[in-house]
């Protein structure tokens, strides 16, 4: 069973919105899928729709919970999946693996 994770890269923000600060329109990450021994991952982008300003979050009280959450719910999450498990398949089937210099 594959497990999968992700990682944010980074943001692209709108310096002011109206009366906010720093609004996130855009984020960079990482979708990774490990099987315990092959890892893989996509890299791709995201863009979310504007912020409730009732709801709105300053950009430096952020979590991960949060700005995953806008990812699921901005991305195609199964496709992803999909794609990161055919990775995986054609890793495991070619029976090799990149390795860093030993020095």
């Amino acid at each position: 069973m594959n497990t999968y994770t992700w990682e944010i890269q980074a943001f692209k923000v709108k310096r002011n919105e109206g009366e906010l600060v720093n609004v996130v329109y855009q984020i960079q990450f990482l979708y990774r899928a490990t099987d315990g021994e092959f890892k893989t991952f996509v890299s791709d982008v995201a863009y979310i729709g504007s912020p409730n300003e009732e709801n709105f979050t300053e950009y430096e009280n952020l979590t991960q919970e949060q700005v995953v959450g806008w990812l699921e719910n901005s991305v195609d999450v199964d496709a992803l999946k999909n794609f990161v498990d055919s990775k995986l398949l054609k890793i495991r089937a070619n029976n090799s693996k990149t390795l860093r210099p030993p020095f």
